[in-house]
């Protein structure tokens, strides 16, 4: 299944055939269900107080729940090809509205070398809304708190 993660070809393929399986019911296809890195795991949040354990428990099992997906993403992202981005800004824009968190811990988590600026990838998806924003900067305090 690591074929779905590697350099393509066709980039836009490859985005529309992700596009296309996410978009799929979760009994039919779900990425957790494949080998790979998650964004959340039940050891993340083993020590963490029963409400935040709730949290995530909510979203473990959620295909969005895939590091590498959002490594792919943020790859192409970077990409010349206008088509590419404007498909990459559209799958986030939809996983937003699925499972915003899911999204922006997965941004934070995709190493650097992907893209210079995680912070400004991470900002730009949230278009802003007044609850993306507070949720925004919640995690990027966290997030600092880790250094």
């Amino acid at each position: 299944m690591t074929g779905f993660w590697g350099m393509w070809k066709n980039s836009l393929y490859q985005l529309k055939l992700l596009d296309a399986l996410l978009s799929l019911p979760a009994d039919t296809f779900n990425f957790v269900s494949l080998p790979g890195h998650r964004i959340v795991t039940v050891e993340d949040v083993a020590a963490a107080s029963p409400t935040i354990k709730s949290l995530a428990a909510n979203v473990q099992g959620h295909t969005w729940n895939s590091l590498d997906l959002f490594e792919v993403l943020v790859r192409l992202a970077d990409s010349d090809n206008a088509d590419i981005r404007n498909c990459v800004r559209d799958m986030l824009d939809k996983a937003l509205k699925i499972s915003a968190e899911l999204v922006h811990m997965g941004l934070l988590q995709v190493p650097v070398c992907y893209c210079s600026r995680p912070f400004e990838r991470l900002l730009n998806t949230c278009h802003r809304t007044k609850t993306g924003v507070t949720f925004v900067l919640s995690i990027l305090a966290s997030y600092w708190q880790c250094f």
